[in-house]
């Protein structure tokens, strides 16, 4: 159910996106002015590459959590049913070398 209301509103952000990009295309055609002349903003550069990188690491953060819950869970099952790998385990969790006294 999850993935067909994902793929409905997907379609329809595509549909959106792709009738104003004609819609902008259509009502620009006849203009005969020359184009107007731009100079560099570096709040809007700055502003460009920020908010993808957060977009990015927004999506990429909790994925990389889940994964690494994941492996550890399917180490923490696997070291149940393999006392070497149990014994390797707990050697990790130790903050350095035991003294023996």
């Amino acid at each position: 159910m999850f993935r067909l209301v994902l793929l409905i509103f997907s379609m329809i952000v595509a549909a959106v996106t792709f009738a104003l990009l004609i819609q902008s295309a259509w009502s620009v055609r006849n203009v005969r002015t020359s184009p107007g002349r731009f100079s560099h903003s570096v709040a809007a550069e700055v502003i460009w590459t920020v908010v993808p990188c957060l977009m990015f690491v927004g999506a990429a953060l909790p994925a990389a959590i889940k994964v690494w819950q994941t492996q550890t869970a399917q180490l923490s099952s696997a070291a149940g049913q393999n006392p070497s790998l149990t014994k390797l385990l707990a050697l990790e969790r130790h903050d350095g070398p035991q003294r023996r006294e």
